[in-house]
């Protein structure tokens, strides 16, 4: 009997340190388990610190080149408004704002000088081109007169020839100096002109004299000859 409570006492003890053991042992597995998970848990929260901290970086790089490539357009045209190259600053400006966008009420009323500006350049260069095609055609006016007073001079039209030439002069009165030249050879084309028709007058006057003058001589002598013809008779 006794032999029977030992030998089951050693199997109740045998049973229960082998409970004891896989107790254990699985406690022991699940704190294996326990801190895996917390090592991979571990390994994630550090895998995404560090994908944040570079996103950070890479925010913090692309907004570093942001501000350079803001600023660099800014400086730009800052540099070719004063140039005067509105058409380039206004496009330097809006590459700046689009990097930009929440300095609007910085940009945007420079943009806005700019375009008045660039409407001012407008209506200068076409009030330039218009007083172009205006001098354009003054020249023009000017040279038919000078030509058309050239060829009155050449046909002896003094007249008309100064007339032209004071045309000339009233189109394009800087050029005074010029015409009162023409008008000075019109002048002594004239003078010239009197003279040799004056010298025309007198040689014909000389040459109705001689005419005269020896038509009377003629006349005497054929005078002459009849008297002396009759007094031999």
């Amino acid at each position: 009997m006794k032999k029977s409570i030992i030998t089951a006492l050693a199997l109740f003890f045998c049973i229960s340190l082998c409970m004891a053991q896989g107790i254990q042992e699985q406690r022991q597995a699940e704190e294996r388990r326990r801190q895996e998970l917390i090592q991979q848990q571990r390994q994630q929260e550090q895998a995404e610190q560090q994908r944040q901290q570079r996103e950070a970086q890479e925010r913090q790089a692309a907004a570093e080149r942001r501000t350079r490539m803001y600023q660099n357009f800014i400086e730009s045209a800052q540099r070719n408004f004063e140039r005067q190259q509105f058409h380039q600053a206004r496009q330097d400006y809006q590459s700046a704002l689009e990097l930009k966008p929440e300095n609007a009420n910085i940009i945007n009323p420079r943009i806005a000088e700019i375009d008045r500006r660039i409407a001012q350049q407008q209506r200068e260069a076409a009030e330039r081109e218009r007083q172009a095609a205006a001098d354009r055609e003054r020249e023009r006016r000017y040279q038919e007169a000078m030509d058309r007073g050239q060829r009155n001079l050449q046909n002896r039209q003094f007249e008309a020839a100064r007339r032209d030439f004071q045309n000339a002069a009233s189109i394009m009165p800087e050029n005074a100096q010029i015409v009162n030249r023409r008008i000075a050879d019109v002048d002594r084309a004239i003078l010239a002109e009197q003279q040799r028709q004056e010298q025309q007058r007198r040689e014909q006057a000389r040459q109705r004299r001689n005419s005269w003058l020896i038509g009377g001589a003629v006349v005497g002598v054929v005078a002459l000859v009849l008297i002396f013809g009759d007094s031999e008779n």
